[in-house]
């Protein structure tokens, strides 16, 4: 993806943030549902971003990179030494993403990512899995409710990154009205 910030800043004036959720779910409830590298991938893949983003956004001395790190390895850890995560569960993620609706603008970039599992329920729905899963009762977020939580934020430009099973089916959940919003 390459973004001309530099050429919008000069047009407009405007000074665009990057608003980031990065979760990986290594850790679930029924722990045989257990992964080994969704919270790393999610980590390692903030800690590029951050670096990236700082000298892309961050042209003056105002913070512009804002990152919300939701992860959970298999030894129940949020985040890492140097990443200050929390538990990614449903309630979390909504109340991340609200907080985001909140502080953005237009002219902002908006990326979500997810590494987790992902389950098909209700007539072909993609279902991401949150850390309270059980394999006898699936807890998270359906596709059709981010892409409409993700419609509220008012960033200009929004990114979805899944790395899960059955992601592919995301594709039969995209309403591209919910998706584009009234853009």
């Amino acid at each position: 993806v390459v973004v001309e910030i530099a050429d919008h800043q000069k047009k407009t004036g405007l000074k665009p943030s990057i608003h980031a959720i990065m979760i990986g779910v290594d850790n679930y409830e029924d722990k045989s549902l257990q992964l080994r590298y969704a919270a790393k991938d999610a980590n390692d893949l903030q800690v590029a971003l951050q670096l990236a983003a700082a000298n892309y956004f961050n042209v003056d001395d105002t913070n512009r990179v804002f990152f919300y790190n939701l992860t959970i390895n298999s030894e129940n850890k949020s985040g890492t030494n140097n990443i200050r995560g929390i538990t990614p569960d449903r309630g979390n993620i909504i109340s991340t993403l609200k907080k985001i609706e909140k502080t953005s603008k237009p002219e902002d970039i908006f990326l979500l990512f997810f590494a987790g599992h992902g389950e098909i329920v209700d007539n072909e729905q993609l279902l991401l899995l949150t850390t309270e899963s059980t394999r006898d009762n699936f807890q998270g977020i359906k596709m059709n409710e981010l892409l409409s939580l993700m419609n509220k934020i008012p960033a200009g430009k929004r990114m979805l990154i899944l790395d899960a099973c059955h992601s592919g089916a995301a594709i039969n959940n995209l309403n591209m009205a919910l998706l584009t919003g009234k853009r």
